[in-house]
C-alpha cells in the first residue's frame, strides 16, 4: 500500500516538474506520433513557435485565452476541447 502511495506521489511531482519546465522552455513536453502529428502536454507558446507547429489543439479544461492570443498572433490556429483532467 505505501508503495502504491509513493508511487502515485512521485507521479504527480514528476508530472507537475515536467509541466513547469514545458512552460519555462527547458523542455519540449511532447512525443512524435506521426511526422506530423504530436501530443504532449502544455509547452510555452516560444517553444510551439520555434518548433514551427501551425495548430494546436489544447484540452485542457482551464481558460487560456493569452496563451490563444499569443499563438494566434503568430499564426497558429488555435483550438480548445475543454476535458477535465479527473484530478477534481
Amino acid at each position: 500500500m505505501l508503495t502504491k502511495t509513493l508511487d502515485l506521489v512521485i507521479g504527480g511531482i514528476k508530472a507537475r516538474l515536467l509541466k513547469y519546465m514545458g512552460l519555462a522552455g527547458l523542455l519540449f513536453n511532447a512525443n512524435m506520433i506521426t511526422n506530423n502529428i504530436w501530443v504532449g502536454g502544455l509547452n510555452s507558446p516560444r517553444t510551439i513557435i520555434s518548433e514551427g507547429f501551425d495548430t494546436v489543439i489544447d484540452l485542457r479544461e482551464e481558460d487560456a485565452q493569452k496563451y490563444r492570443a499569443i499563438l494566434e498572433k503568430h499564426g497558429i490556429e488555435y483550438f480548445n476541447i475543454k476535458i477535465p483532467d479527473g484530478m477534481g
